[in-house]
């Protein structure tokens, strides 16, 4: 059977808890729940290096050594603190022997054995009941119909084996051969889970024959940039013969699963996952990391740390069009800092990135290599306690501390991190916006085909809002004038055209203009966040976008090359020069969200487009705008969203040709920092111009 720590040497009994904290927490008879990454844990499978072997040559596995790794090493008896760390070897080794089968070196075994129980021992000590797997002959030879491999590999890393959503534990196909039984390290456990838990739903994925047909071994032979060339068509070493997938390519954020297209995962076992989970109440999403050319495993890559913050590797960032949920629901991606020991062990057959392979113990705690002080800086930057601990002697073992473990209760539950994907045609149900009260009120007035007599209206003396807008001439100025760029902002000619903190007001707008699906206009690029949310959508057909700016619009042509779905870039240039482009009742849903070109029209640019682009909608057709500039300044002078929408929106918009039953509005929050130079209000407004 699985052998449990002894509780007199680790305490494993749940420490007290809060109340608060207590009324969460699961019944006693759940064993089973995991429903995000970093729900408080309160069990954990930490896995062990006992038998491991050298992982042989196969199709799907090709390992070579790293000639500038060495090994760690610690005598039987020692202390942990004793291990020792050598470099070099690896050149040697490929040298002279090349890669070797059988056994590894028991000095090595100890090494990872002893960072594996200290680890089985922190985790105890903080209340976390920890299991161990049972240790098998993973020298024994595996023959099948349809493969033979001289040996198996070991039982360090259940992660990539087994994981748990929700209530269900799942069975991964796993990739290699050489892996093939190693879900039998965990059936005593996985037995015991399921006799005790009456919830707990035991799933298996279908074995896979691993049949020659199912792998592409000239994939390995392809050079650097030839796999640089490639980068975009996704296709590794397995091919789509079979639904395949190792554990460790899933994330979990309560109903929504990540899950990785690599060399480990193909579409077929994405689909198979969406298939089998969906009835669930789950929804699977599939993420790309173009730049990583060889992708195993998604906990090296994008580390969801809480609700509203990943950790990101630098080096390989998500597919834009894949990151459009993330960013629609307002959640930040932080990137992990180098390495600073990135050297690997010889025989380790992962990335330096293990050093951003880190296990949440909560919300607001991870557990991080002892060497990796830059990632410690950052995460005690982001609020987060952090835990320490020796690992980089397991990391010839496959992985890190997040690959080394595999949760099966934690506190969270089925929540929906991403409303944003999935709101209704105002967006008031489920996307992410707040009605206030006096907005629900104006916009059913208005809806009744009558406006309410204004009661008198009490300006305010602050003032807010930007007011570095100059005289321009000439509009068509813009589209030369360079863009600045980074992470955070976009400027053009010194003023402050969009900034990151509008990723979830984006996102309500986009849950607006999508609302109806099919054709889908926006004016306005920026910083791609609102054309990512609509990328997001399912039930959009095609992504018309007029951009202005020669910079910009540069990058809208990069990112339609890669989208999700059908981009029509429309540029560079004014939109007063190109709607006519675009027929008259041809769209379903218009965002219109450009930057005013001069001082003069501020606060009025958005009408004169709202006069013309009517035209261009189909019936029961939406449009929203935006316009932060103006509203920065305006949001200072009223007590009340409905007071100044009926003060400065509503008679411009009937100017404009809408009817009064075709305008309401809702609001969304906004969190600016504190210096932004154009807006400084905690609510954003919606409009929604549904056309009759």
């Amino acid at each position: 059977m699985l052998s449990h720590i002894a509780a007199s040497f680790l305490a494993l009994q749940l420490r007290p808890v809060p109340q608060s904290d207590a009324a969460a927490r699961p019944a006693t008879s759940t064993r089973v729940n995991a429903w995000t990454e970093w729900g408080t844990l309160r069990a954990v499978v930490v896995g062990h290096a006992w038998d491991a072997q050298f992982p042989p040559t196969q199709p799907g596995f090709v390992p070579a050594a790293n000639e500038e790794g060495g090994a760690s090493h610690l005598e039987e008896g020692e202390p942990v603190s004793s291990i020792v760390e050598t470099s070099g070897a690896g050149a040697v080794i490929a040298e002279e022997i090349g890669w070797p089968l059988g056994p590894k070196k028991a000095s090595t075994i100890a090494a990872a054995n002893a960072q594996l129980d200290n680890l089985a021992r922190v985790l105890a000590e903080r209340g976390v009941e920890v299991s161990r797997p049972d240790r098998m002959d993973w020298s024994k030879p595996l023959s099948t119909p349809h493969f033979d491999v001289p040996n198996q590999y070991c039982t360090t890393c259940p992660r990539d084996v087994v994981a748990t959503l929700g209530s269900i534990v799942l069975e991964a196909t796993m990739s290699r051969r050489d892996r093939y039984f190693e879900v039998n390290s965990l059936r005593p456990h996985l037995r015991s889970l399921w006799r005790a838990d009456k919830q707990m739903q035991w799933k298996s994925a279908p074995k896979p024959t691993m049949r020659d047909e199912m792998y592409t071994p000239s994939w390995w032979g392809l050079t650097t940039d030839e796999r640089y060339a490639r980068m975009h068509d996704y296709e590794f070493c397995i091919t789509e013969e079979e639904p395949i997938f190792d554990a460790a390519d899933i994330m979990r954020c309560g109903k929504d699963l990540f899950v990785q297209l690599s060399m480990t995962c193909n579409q077929a076992g994405i689909d198979w996952l969406s298939r089998e989970l969906e009835p669930q109440g789950f929804r699977v999403h599939r993420v790309r990391f173009p730049y990583d050319l060889a992708p195993s495993h998604l906990d090296c890559t994008f580390v969801p740390l809480k609700p509203g913050l990943v950790l990101t590797n630098p080096e390989r960032p998500i597919l834009e069009e894949d990151a459009a949920i993330f960013r629609a629901n307002g959640w930040r991606f932080v990137d992990a800092p180098q390495p600073d020991n990135p050297s690997r062990p010889w025989a380790s057959q992962s990335s330096k990135w293990l050093s951003m392979n880190v296990l949440s113990i909560s919300p607001t705690c991870v557990v991080a290599e002892e060497q990796e002080t830059s990632l410690h800086t950052l995460l005690e930057s982001e609020g987060f306690e952090v835990i320490k601990v020796p690992f980089r002697a397991v990391y010839e073992f496959g992985g890190g501390l997040h690959c080394a473990t595999w949760d099966t209760l934690r506190d969270d539950d089925m929540d929906d991190f991403f409303p944003a994907a999935y709101g209704d045609a105002a967006g008031a149900e489920n996307a992410p916006v707040s009605p206030e009260p006096a907005a629900t009120e104006v916009a059913a007035r208005l809806r009744g085909g009558g406006v309410a007599a204004a009661p008198e209206k009490t300006e305010k003396e602050t003032e807010t809002g930007y007011a570095g807008l100059e005289s321009r001439a000439d509009r068509a100025e813009w589209t030369g004038i360079k863009e600045e760029l980074d992470e955070a902002r976009l400027d053009i000619d010194g003023h402050p055209v969009m900034q990151r903190w509008e990723t979830p007001y984006m996102g309500s707008l986009a849950a607006v203009a999508t609302s109806k699906g099919g054709r889908v206009l926006e004016v306005g690029f920026g910083m791609g966040i609102s054309a990512s949310a609509i990328q997001a959508v399912d039930a959009v057909d095609e992504h018309l976008i007029i951009e202005a700016n020669a910079d910009v619009y540069s990058r809208l042509e990069d990112f339609a090359a890669t989208a999700r779905r059908p981009v029509t870039p429309i540029g560079p240039a004014l939109w007063q020069d190109a709607l006519d482009t675009v027929p008259d009742g041809s769209l379903d849903g218009i965002l219109y969200d450009t930057y005013p070109l001069n001082k003069e029209e501020q606060h009025t640019h958005q009408f004169e487009f709202l006069r013309r682009a009517r035209a261009k909608l189909k019936k029961g057709g939406v449009l929203t705008y935006c316009n932060l500039t103006s509203l920065g300044v305006l949001k200072g002078k009223y007590d009340s969203w409905e007071e100044l929408f009926r003060e400065t929106q509503l008679p411009k918009l009937i100017e404009a040709g809408w009817l009064p039953e075709e305008i309401s509005f809702t609001t969304a929050r906004t969190a600016p920092p504190a210096d932004c130079e154009y807006y400084s209000h905690d609510t954003g407004l919606v409009p929604v111009l549904t056309k009759q």
